[in-house]
């Protein structure tokens, strides 16, 4: 007898009326009743198991591509193939573009290095494929170049240190999207990663300088502006800022330099000069200054007189200026920078430069000429007038005076023609000098006085009787009338 081949069966043996015989073919001598019974026991099944190291690789398994780790089952005996590509690229992390992650097939977990194999299965198996993985790191940062980006085996370390850029401040790493401050930074490549050295941009501030008042020459980090003056600067920088002494002309009133400006201190009450600040914000400064400004006193005319108070003054103070009198001329009114200010003394604010000028005018006199007796003719300034004249001069002014002498006039209608003479005897002063010149120190009187003659008539129609003549006025004349036959 033959057993024949059962599908997923394997033959036992033969059970010959109880006796086991493993023969196939059976050959027997029947010499009895005889039972036969061929025995079949069923085959088992079994697990193919195919995994890699790292999973979810791409395994075959009967030349089906699978991901590991994958497993097949079937019965006892039955052949099959497995294997793994040698080389994988893939894209696992979102971070970085593009393929990030390759695995390189070493060997079998048995020591076998064979990409490819067969088996038939007599017993559930596990076969894992060890692969080399390596990650690709991508170094990287928007303002400098940072050498490390590549591929790295899994497990190695990775030093990265940021430098030092100019103008930049650096906050650390994002690792993954983790913030991490160290630096240099040390990792261990375990998967693919995106490494960015985070900079930020110093920002500008700006420095601002000014001063009271506007308008004078502050000194920024050597260079010299007209204040107000703003720099910008990157945060943290440190600079200089600097007043010096300064002279100007500023008014017109006053000539040449008029103003002076002196260091007082800052507007923060710090008196360095020059003085360095830190730009951490927005800075701004304004020097305060001491100002002085120049008086001049001057009279008008020019020097009648000594007017104190000449010379530099603190701006803002007050001062009493004050017209001492003058031989000859009287206060008239002051002119402080062309303004007229009444009053013989002034309290002036010192707010600017001044020109102060005392204004004086010349003392008006009353020069009167007169004759005695009154009614004559003099000369005055070469003028001819009839006493009593008059003219008003300055102290000073010179005038001359002169008398007419003699002088005959016709004053009397009983006698033709000229019948009174005045002859100049001397001046009321005493002087005899019938002409002369005066000089204006004060008011003045003078009188000429004269000699006053008259003329005297004698006469009769029937006598020569004498007596007629030129006679001084108060003089006595005695006439006697003759008999006449």
């Amino acid at each position: 007898l033959t057993a024949p081949q059962v599908e997923n069966y394997t033959f036992n043996g033969w059970n010959v009326n109880g006796e086991a015989i493993n023969d196939n073919p059976l050959v027997i001598t029947v010499n009895k009743p005889t039972k036969i019974e061929a025995v079949y026991g069923q085959l088992g099944k079994y697990n193919l198991t195919v995994s890699t190291s790292p999973a979810g690789l791409e395994i075959l398994i009967d030349g089906a591509k699978k991901k590991a780790p994958a497993m097949i089952e079937d019965w006892e005996g039955s052949s099959h193939s497995f294997g793994i590509t040698a080389l994988q690229e893939r894209d696992e992390s979102d971070r970085i573009d593009g393929i990030d992650s390759r695995y390189t097939f070493l060997k079998w977990n048995d020591g076998n290095t064979s990409t490819t194999r067969n088996l038939v299965l007599s017993s559930s198996v596990s076969y894992t494929a060890q692969m080399k993985s390596e990650y690709l790191v991508s170094v990287s940062s928007s303002v400098v170049t940072i050498p490390g980006s590549g591929w790295y085996e899994k497990g190695s370390s990775l030093t990265l240190t940021a430098p030092q850029v100019e103008n930049y401040t650096f906050n650390g790493w994002n690792v993954n999207g983790e913030t991490i401050n160290d630096n240099p930074l040390v990792i261990t490549v375990n998967k693919p990663t995106k490494i960015e050295a985070v900079y930020s941009e110093i920002p500008f501030r700006t420095l601002s300088v000014g001063s009271e008042p506007e308008g004078l020459k502050i000194i920024i980090d050597s260079l010299e502006y007209t204040s107000p003056w703003s720099i910008q600067a990157r945060e943290g920088t440190s600079h200089t800022i600097e007043f010096k002494a300064q002279e100007r002309d500023e008014s017109s009133f006053v000539s040449g330099i008029d103003t002076k400006y002196t260091f007082k201190s800052w507007n923060d009450s710090i008196t360095s000069n020059p003085r360095t600040v830190l730009l951490d914000s927005d800075k701004s400064f304004t020097v305060q200054t001491e100002t002085q400004y120049l008086v001049e006193t001057s009279t008008l005319p020019e020097g009648v007189a000594s007017i104190d108070g000449a010379g530099w003054k603190v701006k803002d103070s007050l001062f009493s200026y004050v017209s001492p009198d003058s031989i000859g001329y009287d206060f008239s009114h002051w002119e402080v920078n062309g303004i007229k200010i009444d009053g013989r003394s002034v309290e002036i604010t010192h707010d600017s430069p001044k020109k102060i000028v005392a204004v004086y005018a010349l003392k008006g006199y009353s020069v009167n000429v007169d004759t005695e007796p009154s009614g004559l003719e003099v000369k005055v300034n070469g003028v001819k007038k009839v006493a009593p004249a008059s003219v008003v001069v300055n102290h000073g002014d010179t005038v001359s005076v002169e008398i007419v002498t003699p002088q005959e006039r016709d004053e009397s209608v009983n006698v033709e023609g000229t019948d009174t003479r005045y002859s100049f005897t001397r001046w009321s002063d005493g002087s005899t000098a019938k002409a002369r010149t005066i000089t204006a120190t004060g008011n003045l009187s003078l009188t000429a006085q004269m000699k006053s003659e008259y003329l005297v008539s004698v006469s009769s129609a029937v006598a020569s009787i004498p007596g007629s003549g030129w006679y001084e006025k108060g003089s006595s004349l005695t006439l006697t009338a003759p008999q006449v036959e």
